[in-house]
């Protein structure tokens, strides 16, 4: 299953058709019901009936409505972990430090700052 073909059939749910959702996409219409079909053919089930222009979700298709978002949710925070440590602003902090050194010169950590590096 493709990421992409998830990402056609949410639009084509916020865009309430085929060929908006191709615009919203920046594609063809093709593109889109090629991907739909592609994404039903593995599923083994219809996900839209065609009205004239506009498409309706069937049951599987309601079904898939609410698992496509949690994929894509999830998808999206794992993009943004990713980012956090490529960025440098998530990561572990390892700290060390021989006694009696670390009570005598090392500066106290608040409990806030224990928080915000993960050390709690």
């Amino acid at each position: 299953m493709e990421l992409r073909h998830l990402d056609t059939f949410a639009t084509v749910l916020a865009q309430g058709t085929f060929l908006a959702a191709a615009r919203a996409l920046g594609c063809s219409q093709s593109t889109v019901t090629l991907h739909i079909q592609e994404l039903e053919r593995e599923l083994g089930v219809p996900l839209f009936t065609r009205e004239g222009r506009r498409a309706r979700l069937t049951p599987a298709g309601e079904s898939l409505r609410h698992l496509t978002q949690r994929v894509r949710d999830s998808v999206a925070a794992l993009r943004r972990g990713a980012e956090e440590v490529r960025d440098g602003s998530a990561g572990e902090v390892a700290l060390g430090a021989v006694e009696p050194a670390a009570s005598l010169r090392g500066s106290p950590l608040s409990a806030t700052t224990l928080v915000m590096f993960g050390l709690v």
